[in-house]
């Protein structure tokens, strides 16, 4: 009986995956993730008013026509976090405090640095994919950082991302919903499904012995 009940335990266990991959992780530390009410939010002031006016107007006009949410966040740091990392636990702080309105685009900016990096979660993966976000960052947005010119490289690659977005037929139901499972959540739960089969017909072979 032990065994049947270790069974699919252990597919967990295996799969390394844990309550956060379907519910959501609520020991995630966003402490020291800003407060982010626009979609643009410069703590760095390398922006002036204007330019983040006109960068705002940009990214609300993509989600009204698209349903797409592009959020630009600028920090002093980071902390030493990764910047990846830290981009993705920010998505993750908007989500929470937008009652789980889901981002499509993440930009995060590290000022003490001077690096970025452009997130996207994997319902608009299919027209972002990660190896054409990289081109637009190595070869739109860097040859103006390198200048420091630091307005003209977030406006260029927004452009960019905004110009492919908004050619795509995108249904802003897709867009708006809650994340989709990936492609390891599938496969983890599929081995669930199949662990609860199997103690099933386990108990069935049993009781059909006695």
């Amino acid at each position: 009986m032990a065994r049947l009940i270790i069974f699919p335990v252990l597919l967990l266990l295996i799969s390394g995956i844990n309550s956060q991959a379907f519910f959501g992780d609520s020991s995630v530390n966003f402490s020291d993730i800003p407060a982010m009410d626009e979609f643009v939010n410069d703590y760095q002031g390398v922006l002036s008013i204007v330019q983040k006016i006109e960068l705002n107007k940009k990214l609300e006009t993509l989600k009204d026509k698209t349903g797409v949410e592009f959020v630009i966040l600028i920090v002093p740091s980071t902390s030493g976090e990764k910047i990846r990392h830290y981009t993705f636990r920010a998505m993750d702080a908007w989500d929470q405090a937008h009652n789980g309105r889901s981002i499509a685009v993440f930009m995060t900016i590290d000022g003490e640095e001077g690096s970025f990096f452009i997130g996207t979660r994997p319902s608009i993966q299919y027209l972002l994919p990660d190896v054409l976000v990289e081109f637009i960052c190595d070869e739109k947005i860097c040859p103006y950082w390198r200048s420091s010119e630091w307005f003209d490289g977030i406006d260029v690659g927004v452009n960019e991302l905004i110009n492919i977005l908004e050619r795509a037929d995108i249904a802003k139901d897709v867009v708006e919903n809650k994340r989709l499972l990936t492609v390891r959540e599938w496969i983890v739960l599929s081995l669930l499904m199949i662990g609860c089969i199997y103690t099933l017909i386990c108990f069935v072979i049993r009781g059909s012995r006695k």
